[in-house]
């Protein structure tokens, strides 16, 4: 009998690592940024932009927090993230949780990673096929960073904010610079941050 798989993903996203920064667009209009952190995908480098172009940046936001500031009715208000090439970023979450197995994060999802990867040299093809065997198994127990980016563009708990613009990690300089053009010309301020 094949064994039972513990993947329990959430319809309903709520997480702590989002971000908000205001910005003055050419003619002096205002805009707010609301940024959606998808892990590895370029997340902490949309941060930096935001700090270097924004006034008033928060980062590391949470989703309650955000459904709070956002105003549907306001045309200034743009909700953005970047996705990533899935298997680059599977690969890229391997790494991640394999640094975060050495460095021996305590957090209790990395304690399980370390007793499940470390029967299998680092490395190896074996252990990888663990990792990859694991991730269908139990969805490498809700880490975000191996977590489907589809999951970060659900429903945030008890609000529904639409996605203005979704750009594409492997594009960043051209797709960054169109953040805010859904709203104003942010082109000037936006390129010298990328």
């Amino acid at each position: 009998m094949a064994e039972k798989t513990q993947w329990m993903p959430r319809a309903v996203f709520n997480h702590h690592d989002d971000a908000i920064a205001e910005v003055v667009c050419r003619g002096g209009k205002e805009l707010v940024l609301f940024y959606r952190h998808i892990f590895k995908a370029a997340g902490h480098g949309v941060f930096a932009n935001l700090k270097k172009i924004g006034k008033n940046t928060l980062i590391s936001v949470n989703s309650p927090q955000i459904c709070s500031y956002f105003d549907v009715g306001n045309p200034n208000h743009v909700h953005f993230t970047f996705a990533r090439e899935p298997i680059s970023r599977f690969v890229a979450a391997y790494a991640e949780i394999e640094h975060r197995v050495d460095i021996d994060e305590p957090w209790l999802v990395y304690k399980k990673m370390k007793l499940i990867l470390g029967k299998h040299p680092r490395g190896s093809v074996k252990r990888a096929e663990v990792f990859f065997n694991e991730f269908l198994k139990s969805g490498i127990f809700g880490d975000g960073h191996v977590k489907p980016q589809s999951e970060y563009l659900g429903h945030i708990k008890d609000c529904d904010i639409p996605m203005h613009f979704m750009g594409a990690v492997e594009n960043m300089s051209a797709d960054w610079s169109r953040t805010g053009t859904l709203k104003y010309t942010l082109h000037e301020k936006l390129q010298h941050v990328m």
